[in-house]
């Protein structure tokens, strides 16, 4: 039941929000500044609201002082307040196009600057890619995506998909990564009190090279350095 009425709760937070953001949206379309107003919109009340405690360590590596890409765990639908709960200004993230289509926050997420790309089509997916690119080569944004492409629902962390580190190399900005303890076993919507999170940024990983090889090395070197972490973290917590 407590589960149930946290889940009306937050789908009201959501979208008053996207109400409000919305409407700015409308006279200052496509700026990365609806993203913050959203994100501390939502964000660290949203997870009060779930009733999860959470920590943020190596907050110094979130600042977005530079431009960078943000990689992170991606686990369940509510991984959109961990996020919101740190993310720094001019910051904006890559979705799938599909998002386009959910109601109020698809709309919301192309008004605020956001990139969608087509993974079923490669040449309108590679077009999104060098949207990507060119935002951080000009030094104006850094971006956030979730190099595992889907949410693992408790399965661990997934294969990583190469987008992030191509663009990175690319463009030679470094990846940030950020890990999160897992929401299984560690949160339990139905109690009040419903759990902890940590969340840890690390150190920025700067690009060796463009080529296939340093690709590779970069996304191989990221995934080891986050399972390991993860790992860390979440026996912290027991």
């Amino acid at each position: 039941m407590l589960k149930l009425i946290r889940y009306i709760a937050i789908t009201l937070l959501v979208v008053m929000s996207l109400l409000v953001v919305l409407t700015i949206a409308l006279f200052r379309p496509f700026s990365d500044k609806n993203s913050y107003l959203f994100a501390r919109m939502i964000g660290p009340l949203g997870l009060r609201l779930l009733g999860v405690d959470y920590e943020i360590v190596g907050r110094e590596y979130l600042a977005g002082q530079d431009p960078c890409v943000y990689i992170g765990n991606h686990q369940t639908n509510f991984d959109i307040f961990i996020v919101c709960s740190f993310i720094p200004p001019r910051t904006i993230s890559l979705g799938k196009r599909e998002l386009f289509w959910i109601p109020l926050f698809g709309l919301f997420f192309w008004l605020s600057g956001n990139i969608l790309v087509n993974r079923g089509n490669r040449t309108k997916s590679l077009q999104s890619m060098e949207k990507v690119k060119h935002h951080l080569s000009q030094g104006k944004l850094s971006i956030v995506i979730m190099p595992e492409g889907t949410r693992s629902l408790g399965r661990g962390l997934l294969p990583f998909k190469k987008g992030a580190f191509h663009t990175a190399a690319y463009t030679g900005v470094p990846i940030v990564p950020f890990c999160v303890t897992s929401w299984d076993p560690h949160i339990n919507l139905n109690k009040w009190k419903a759990g902890k999170l940590i969340i840890k940024g690390l150190p920025p990983i700067k690009p060796a090279g463009s080529s296939p090889k340093d690709v590779e090395a970069l996304l191989h070197h990221s995934r080891t350095l986050m399972e390991k972490e993860i790992n860390q973290l979440n026996a912290s917590l027991t």
